[in-house]
């Protein structure tokens, strides 16, 4: 059950509880409007001021699209699946298609990232990103893989400059700038190895 101000409640067995879940809280926050059943049981939520977010189940925010992202505008009057599991938004001031489904979501500077891109990865649940202007990391808690949460990036400190690799190695992120080696471990970030560039990491067979 849906309502404008105080977000989404279950009903069940007799009984109305509200929804305790990340996307509930968002949705109170920027005020529920509209609703749709996305393929594989994940649901699709429209607001009025910040877009759209798409959950599962258990109201873990997915995907989080907004004016930032690509649609027309934040307040998102109704939503519609077509037969090809595609998105479609009726907005205030007209009709936004989404290809939901698809693999690949566009990153540009009007998230924060700067420059141009040259690597990336995931690691304890947030996107890092490497371009010729430094490190960004996805801002705020980490989230499940494959979701942006809010979608913006703030800069990493001390990382000015090119970042030609970003690889996971051994639940350890290794960065490879052009002054040398970084590594991020337990938030922590270090230079391991200063030189004229990085610009790979291989495992050696038989070695920690």
């Amino acid at each position: 059950i849906g309502t404008q101000d105080d977000g989404m409640y279950v009903y069940e067995e007799g009984k109305v509880n509200p929804w305790k879940t990340k996307a509930n809280d968002f949705l109170k926050k920027h005020q529920l409007f509209s609703t749709a059943k996305m393929p594989k049981g994940n649901f699709a939520f429209g607001s009025i001021q910040n877009g759209l977010i798409i959950s599962n189940k258990q109201g873990n925010i997915i995907q989080h699209l907004n004016k930032k992202q690509g649609l027309e505008n934040n307040t998102i009057l109704s939503l519609d699946i077509d037969k090809w599991g595609n998105m479609w938004c009726g907005l205030d001031n007209g009709i936004s298609y989404t290809e939901i489904l698809s693999p690949e979501t566009y990153l540009n500077d009007a998230l924060g990232i700067e420059g141009k891109g040259y690597a990336s990865a995931y690691y304890k649940g947030r996107l890092f990103a490497g371009t010729n202007q430094g490190a960004f990391v996805t801002a705020g808690q980490p989230a499940e893989e494959g979701a942006l949460n809010n979608g913006n990036f703030e800069k990493i400190p001390g990382m000015k400059g090119q970042v030609w690799k970003m690889k996971v190695l051994d639940e350890r992120l290794f960065c490879g700038h052009n002054r040398g080696a970084f590594i991020f471990r337990d938030d922590e970030l270090r230079h391991i190895w200063k030189a004229d560039g990085c610009w790979d990491y291989l495992e050696v067979p038989g070695r920690d």
